[in-house]
């Protein structure tokens, strides 16, 4: 199987590993992976508080996307 990083990079996406003791046990993760994943968003924050949502970045707490809203009311700080 090739990895085509220039998609990867294009699509901000990353790799990540899955250790397991043998194939029967990752089983279920292929499955989902045929079927498409989506991507799981951890949090929201106001555009006009975007600051805090790159500092939120920064920490490394997040365990997903952080996305920015933007409603009119989300540009008021």
């Amino acid at each position: 199987m090739q990895l085509d990083l220039l998609r990867l990079y294009s699509n901000c996406q990353r790799v990540i590993g899955v250790r397991t003791g043998n194939p029967a046990a990752v089983e279920p993760l292929w499955t989902q992976v045929e079927h498409g994943f989506r991507a799981v968003l951890d949090r929201t924050f106001p555009i006009a508080h975007a600051a805090d949502a790159h500092r939120y970045l920064e920490d490394d707490s997040n365990v997903g996307r952080v996305a920015l809203t933007l409603e009119p009311e989300d540009w008021e700080a």
